[in-house]
């Protein structure tokens, strides 16, 4: 599996779009109108409002693997998806925090399957 879209969970507005390859990541990211320069080596959460759909697309790409690095980047694009949505959250502030207490948690919990 290189990628996969499905609707917004919860929210009917857009689609989350998520991917384990780099180079793909990078076109969709030109193509919205985004800088391929944050793509970085190992993950990218991105949101995208698309004016000329008039939906938005939450770009999620994760190219290490890990669970714990799908995890943070998937907190990212829910705070992108409440922000859209017009629930309250702050996409400016603990955002980042968050998102590595959650991969941590989640490296955590997979290490003791084993």
């Amino acid at each position: 599996m290189r990628s996969r879209r499905w609707p917004v969970p919860l929210f009917d507005f857009g689609e989350v779009m998520f991917s384990t390859d780099r180079r793909e990541v990078e076109r969709v990211v030109i193509r919205c109108g985004g800088d391929a320069m944050l793509v970085s080596d190992t993950a990218l959460g991105q949101s995208f409002a698309l004016p000329w759909r008039g939906r938005h697309l939450f770009l999620i790409g994760v190219y290490d693997g890990n669970p714990a690095t799908v995890a943070h980047e998937c907190a990212h694009a829910a705070f992108y998806i409440c922000d859209a949505a017009h629930v309250r959250v702050d996409t400016a502030l603990a955002n980042e925090t968050f998102c590595y207490l959650l991969s941590h948690l989640v490296e955590r919990c997979l290490a003791t399957r084993s």
